[in-house]
């Protein structure tokens, strides 16, 4: 499914509690709005890290923020990533990656024609993206999608607190699932 409120084009957030069992071959999706050619995919890759993308331009124009930390295996981790598509750095204003709500090293990047906004594409997914791929072996919980920054004071009280309508709400969450 489609969120009607995902239209956002620059600052977003995703989230979510995850017990990852093993690392990928390629890279395993938490939560996703990617069509192969477009959206944002929140994923680890085969050495544990945390990747928050936007893409745009057919898929090869993207901007990245990811930490140098592997997610550890076989524990719960709560792990967020925020990612501002208009700037090149990682901050914990601007693009940041937490575990446990943790600020942990994290760089930006990009590819492509530099890009400072993505183009929404493909269905919502949590699990996998483009239509059923890099699926997440592990388990995921209390995932989540948001349509602007959140601080990081308030990623923790998403960690401690939950899903919680008023949290949901002042935080701009989007898409919300418990799992």
């Amino acid at each position: 499914t489609v969120a009607a409120d995902m239209t956002f084009t620059d600052d977003f957030v995703a989230g979510a509690w995850v017990k990852a069992t093993a690392y990928p071959a390629s890279a395993a999706t938490i939560i996703s709005r990617y069509n192969g050619t477009a959206g944002w995919s929140f994923q680890i890759n085969p050495s544990g890290q945390v990747f928050l993308y936007g893409f745009t331009n057919g898929g090869v124009s993207y901007s990245e923020v990811h930490s140098y930390q592997s997610l550890p295996l076989n524990k719960w981790v709560y792990i967020s990533a925020q990612l501002d598509m208009s700037t090149f750095t990682a901050t914990t204003t601007t693009s940041y990656v937490m575990f446990d709500g943790v600020d942990v090293p994290a760089v930006v990047t990009r590819a492509g024609t530099n890009p400072t906004a993505l183009v929404q594409g493909g269905n919502l997914e949590v699990g996998s993206s483009n239509s059923g791929t890099g699926f997440w072996t592990g388990k995921i919980a209390q995932a989540f999608v948001s349509s602007a920054k959140i601080t990081q004071a308030n990623i923790k009280l998403l960690m401690s607190q939950g899903l919680t309508p008023a949290l949901i709400t002042s935080n701009n969450i989007i898409s919300a699932y418990s799992l």
